[in-house]
């Protein structure tokens, strides 16, 4: 913790050996890592597209489309259901 500490937060730098290492090439990746290349995010969409900090552009990319849908037009069945 003290290494992520000093050489993350205080100088500004990578810690090499934290970084994700591909196990076939053992090349080390701080983003873009290779095996995230053919996954669709679904959860994390919107991450870098709205701001966090402003609810009304989380509203405006239909952030609440599905708790609208449950508490407005679900049984609490047909929720138990979707599981």
């Amino acid at each position: 913790m003290t290494t992520i500490v000093e050489e993350h937060f205080i100088q500004r730098n990578q810690v090499e050996h934290l970084l994700f290492m591909d196990p076939n090439t053992k090349e080390r990746f701080a983003t873009n890592i290779p095996f995230h290349d053919g996954q669709l995010r679904i959860a994390l969409r919107n991450v870098g597209y709205i701001a966090l900090e402003n609810i009304l552009e989380y509203i405006a990319a239909d952030g609440y489309q599905a708790l609208a849908k449950v508490l407005f037009s679900m049984t609490p069945l047909d929720v138990i259901d979707v599981l």
